[in-house]
């Protein structure tokens, strides 16, 4: 069953425990409680997105970082740590690998996003939309525009082909991207 979960201005789907009603409405065979089903949806919810945060940390990021709303961040993200429910919800800091070349990586890029968020208005605007001009289904794209009319491409590639990369512009932020192409599970942030 489906379960919407609202907050302010966005709503998620998310896969219900049986019985639950959409909107966490009483469940009338078990009798529960909206706030029991909201709980249920919202425990469902945190466990699917932390998976699939972890799985696909790193263009999660590029998206978190370049939509609205303060980007909120975990201690072990950086590192894409995983976890999951309670007593799992965050394994200890892996301190003795910290250093290794992918974390150093990892955490450059963390802190390049973070870098890019804070000085380029672009990333903070509320202002995006998706233009459809990827031919392969499983590419994402979105342009994000500020108040001054300046412009970012966003391309995530989440298919298992390389997607080649029409158009120019200076190249804000890149991961499997090279000389046009963006490879499986790249990610192109540029100015245009």
């Amino acid at each position: 069953i489906i379960c919407k979960i609202e907050t302010n201005k966005l709503s998620y789907p998310a896969f219900a425990p049986a019985g639950a009603r959409a909107k966490g409405k009483c469940c009338e065979r078990r009798r529960r409680s909206r706030a029991q089903c909201l709980s249920a949806c919202t425990g469902v919810v945190d466990y699917m997105v932390n998976r699939c945060y972890t799985m696909y940390m790193q263009q999660s990021n590029n998206v978190l970082f370049t939509l609205p709303g303060s980007p909120c961040i975990y201690y072990g993200t950086e590192t894409a740590m995983e976890g999951g429910f309670d007593p799992d919800c965050r394994r200890c800091m892996p301190w003795d690998e910290i250093g290794t070349e992918e974390n150093q990586e990892r955490i450059g890029q963390m802190q390049t996003l973070i870098r890019l968020r804070k000085t380029e208005e672009t990333f903070r605007s509320l202002h995006f939309h998706f233009p459809g001009s990827c031919k392969n289904r499983r590419c994402v794209e979105y342009i994000k525009l500020d108040e001054a009319g300046r412009r970012i491409e966003v391309l995530l590639n989440c298919s298992e082909d390389k997607v080649e990369v029409k158009g120019t512009g200076e190249v804000l932020f890149a991961r499997n991207y090279q000389n046009g192409i963006l490879e499986k599970n790249g990610t192109l942030i540029r100015r245009i």
